[in-house]
């Protein structure tokens, strides 16, 4: 990339503010067309013609068209430069690109034509020269009419007025660029800057059907769009526009954004986006995101919050600076200082809270306080007017503000008022009094089933969650008619049937659950309501033991519990006697052998590997 011309540019601009120009009133006007171009610095004009149109509301450049009558008065003067940066779409897989600096670029002027003019003028670089407007070719299109898709105010002059164009449509396909320019529009009007500018605001859909030369793998790089400028530029002439967002006909991801380098909107200035809405890449990758982040650099003058990788001395953006203090927005809320914007040791509002950084920014789409601000700086000082700030920061502070200065200002709301400071660990949330939600941290305490759950757990996400205790860990499973229970390694417990329940003084109506176990046949009962319950859970101590009694189990015999009194899952069982066993684990009172045989740990006949053989029972 040659960027040493890029550091020209940027020093030599020299912007010039005009008034707002009366220019769209009535519709569609004569207007004259300037074609120019600029090779490394070298322009020329390429070609003029008259035709009917909307002109151009161009507010900066360091050349100038100027308009003269037959005594060499000055009717109008139309000043422009040409954008030679063009910004990358940020890249899916993460691998970002800076933008690039274009050598030789190509512009249509589209000035106001007074029927007095007769001479026009163009001044640009080296360049001086004059041209009659009486023998010039006159090009009458049969344009169809823009269509306004929001109309936030009646009066053109004093409105931020935004066109969509349409490319590599046919008639056929129109309508759904339509569907697209809409569903586009209404994204940008949700949130803010536009949001809070809505009412200063037009947004016009242009069904043209002419070539603007967009062509994917510009300069080698798959998703970079670019356009012929001087195509893009006549084109735009079939509506009213402050700015412009090109719709290319393609699901292929890419798109692009040239650089506003002044404070006011210009007409060289361009975005392109591909046209996909269902979210072939992802949710968070569709036209939508790409629009919203290329026009960022088209006509809010944004820079990329990420980083390229690379050194460059290119100046500061509104929102990129070399601050390390970052000064330029100390107590804006809602923002701090976080290395890392576009070039190497240069510094940006927020971590991710911004779509200059990510299409996924935290808290929502959205740009950042910093770059709110800029940009509706822009359209009260470009279009006249005052801002409506009803976007606060967070939940903490109060939800209209006032403007003043460039910047929207919110009160704090009260300590103590609620809010939700978007963390599912914390709980109640409450507004500190100084513009920040916090809660008090979840204590995970209280497993579902505790006696197959450890005791403490971890909250993450939304809840606590806790781990399972591990397998064959003693429990009981609250029935009476199984045997052995242990947890399963999963938080379940579980038994094997006994089957000596129901006979010979066994249990009778064994099944019972004990509801201290809490909900342990799921696998993921590992997550609780942390806080919410407040009862339902064992205590872990309900462990089968000789002793656990059931008031389901019928004495034999007559009503005689065996042995002087045994119940529950005792009864009916043989009574232990000599055995042998070949494991030395699970072992409990019901495989009828005497636990002394092997120090406590006689198996169950058939249980895990285990062999009990009775001698003298």
């Amino acid at each position: 990339m040659n960027t040493a011309p890029l550091r020209t540019l940027v020093a030599c601009i020299v912007f010039a503010f005009l008034p707002v120009p009366e220019a769209h009133a009535g519709g569609p006007q004569p207007i004259i067309q300037v074609e120019l171009e600029d090779d490394m610095g070298t322009v020329s004009v390429t070609g003029l013609r008259a035709t009917t149109g909307y002109p151009d509301v161009s507010w900066s450049g360091e050349h100038v068209v100027v308009l003269l009558d037959g005594d060499g008065a000055v009717l109008g003067s139309h000043p422009f430069g040409f954008n030679h940066v063009i910004h990358v779409p940020p890249d899916i897989d993460g691998t970002h690109q800076p933008p690039l600096y274009r050598n030789r670029v190509t512009l249509t002027l589209n000035v106001a034509l007074p029927a007095a003019a007769e001479t026009v003028r163009v001044r640009a670089g080296g360049l001086a020269e004059s041209y009659s407007t009486r023998n010039l070719p006159v090009v009458r299109p049969a344009l169809p009419p823009p269509v306004v898709i929001h109309q936030g105010c009646a009066d053109e002059n004093q409105c931020f007025k935004f066109l969509f164009i349409a490319e590599d449509y046919t008639q056929a396909t129109l309508s759904q660029f339509a569907s697209t320019a809409q569903t586009i529009a209404n994204f940008f009007l949700a949130m803010e800057p536009y949001k809070g500018v809505a009412d200063k605001m037009n947004i016009y859909r242009f069904d043209n059907l002419t070539d603007l030369g967009c062509e994917y793998n510009c300069s080698g790089i798959a998703r970079l769009i670019c356009c012929n400028d001087s195509s893009v530029s006549s084109a735009a002439a079939g509506a009213p526009r402050d700015e412009v967002l090109v719709i290319v006909n393609n699901n292929e991801y890419g798109g692009s954004g040239s650089l506003e380098w002044g404070m006011c909107f210009d007409a060289a200035t361009f975005a392109v986006t591909y046209k996909d809405l269902t979210g072939i890449y992802g949710a968070d990758w569709t036209a939508k995101q790409v629009a919203v982040h290329e026009t960022g650099h088209s006509m809010g003058g944004l820079w990329d919050e990420y980083e390229y990788g690379i050194s460059g001395n290119y100046g500061e953006g509104p929102n990129c600076i070399h601050d390390n203090t970052c000064a330029l927005w100390n107590g804006t809320p809602g923002t701090g200082c976080f290395a890392g914007c576009s070039y190497d040791g240069m510094y940006r509002p927020t971590q991710n809270g911004c779509l200059m950084n990510t299409f996924s920014p935290t808290g929502g789409f959205k740009f950042c306080p910093v770059c709110i601000n800029y940009f509706q700086a822009k359209v009260a000082q470009c279009i006249g007017g005052t801002v409506t700030c009803n976007s606060p920061p967070n939940a903490c502070y109060e939800p209209n503000g006032t403007y003043d200065n460039g910047v929207c200002q919110y009160d704090y709301l009260p300590q103590g008022t609620p809010c939700d400071d978007a963390n599912g660990c914390t709980s109640p949330d409450r507004c500190n009094g100084a513009g920040t939600c916090a809660g008090t941290p979840l204590v995970c305490n209280t497993p579902p089933n505790a006696q197959c759950y450890q005791s403490t757990g971890s909250c993450a996400e939304n809840g606590c969650y806790y781990n399972p205790r591990p397998d064959l860990t003693p429990c009981n499973d609250g029935n009476a008619c199984t045997q052995h229970d242990r947890c399963d390694g999963q938080g379940n417990c579980e038994g094997t049937p006994d089957p000596s329940c129901g006979q010979d003084g066994g249990a009778k109506d064994g099944g019972a659950k004990d509801t201290g176990a809490g909900d342990a046949g799921t696998k993921d009962a590992g997550r609780a309501d942390a806080g919410k319950e407040d009862g339902g859970e064992s205590d872990g101590s309900a462990v089968s033991d000789a002793g656990a009694q059931s008031d389901a189990a019928s004495p034999a015999d007559g009503g005689q519990a065996a042995d002087g009194g045994a119940t529950g899952k005792d009864a009916g069982r043989p009574e232990p006697g000599p055995c042998e066993c070949d494991r030395t684990f699970d072992c409990d009172e019901g495989c009828g052998c005497d636990p002394e045989c092997s120090g406590g740990s006689a198996g169950l006949e058939g249980e895990k590997g285990c062999s009990c053989s009775h001698v003298g029972t």
